[in-house]
């Protein structure tokens, strides 16, 4: 039961701590408004377009608003993938950016996309693919 900040489970009461700036949308201005992407080229794993209403909160798109150099986009999903490449093409016509039907299943997987697209910043949000970043070392990235 939840009220005003508790969780009752197991006969115990857990109070909840009081956190600001909770994500509560997929928009991007909200998610990954933190995220260091200026001049950089942003790997964005999870690229899709799931529940986005306004193409500009699109993440691929946001973080080239906010002065990434490219962006390689990452999903899973071809009609995603198409709407984005097709949106570039259209309004960053040129600047590099690639977007990729593609699963990360291994370390191998997403250290050979850091390493071919010289990856200077990573968007991770992939549903449960996030496991691979996780086995990763630091000698890796």
């Amino acid at each position: 039961i939840l009220n005003n900040y508790y969780i009752e489970r197991k006969f115990r009461k857990v109070i909840l701590p009081f956190v600001s700036d909770l994500v509560t949308s997929e928009d991007s201005s909200i998610h990954w408004k933190y995220l260091e992407v200026a001049d950089k080229t942003v790997l964005d794993l999870g690229c899709g377009l799931w529940n986005v209403k306004d193409m500009e909160e699109a993440s691929p798109v946001y973080f080239k608003n906010k002065g990434a150099k490219r962006i390689i986009g990452v999903d899973q999903n071809e009609k995603d993938i198409s709407v984005l490449k097709k949106y570039f093409d259209e309004h960053f016509p040129a600047d590099g950016s690639e977007f990729l039907v593609k699963s990360i299943e291994t370390t191998n997987d997403l250290t050979g996309l850091i390493a071919q697209y010289q990856i200077e910043s990573i968007k991770c949000d992939i549903e449960g693919f996030e496991r691979v970043m996780f086995k990763m070392d630091k000698s890796q990235v």
